[in-house]
């Protein structure tokens, strides 16, 4: 039986907590941070690593048409302790603001694929020329196995 995939608009996103993670075949660990997101229907949480917001930001810079100086601003990358409190705290700050940007971006479409029946959606605002209205909506892209950049 096909299931289908319900859609939910993202009204906002904040990070609000986070955890580190040691996988089996990896050898360093790593930090995900989570995410909370309003929607019409209520709250939605997932989790994400800094690596995945560097590739949602990579695809919208390939799909949008802003210029890369336009598209909000990540954190630096951080080779060396990138598990500290403080770098933690900076970051977490660093991507709410991101978050925020992306979200209140008229010209931005993304989204993240919660699991196999949930997606999340900021959709680009429609627009009017002429008089008739314009669905901007694109195909959507996957930019990582639960971004989306549309």
């Amino acid at each position: 039986m096909l299931r289908m995939t319900t859609e939910l608009d993202i009204l906002a996103a904040r990070i609000v907590g986070h955890r580190t993670m040691v996988l089996l075949n990896h050898k360093e660990p790593f930090v995900e941070y989570q995410i909370e997101i309003s929607t019409p229907k209520g709250l939605v949480i997932c989790w994400k690593r800094y690596s995945e917001f560097r590739i949602l930001r990579a695809g919208l810079q390939r799909t949008s048409k802003l210029r890369r100086s336009q598209l909000p601003a990540l954190p630096p990358r951080r080779w060396l302790a990138n598990l500290s409190t403080d770098t933690i705290r900076e970051r977490t700050a660093q991507l709410n603001q991101f978050l925020t940007e992306l979200v209140a971006e008229e010209n931005l479409q993304w989204g993240i694929q919660i699991d196999s029946t949930l997606a999340v959606l900021k959709r680009r605002r429609p627009c009017t020329i002429d008089g008739s209205l314009l669905d901007s909506f694109r195909s959507t892209t996957l930019a990582s196995p639960q971004w989306y950049s549309v």
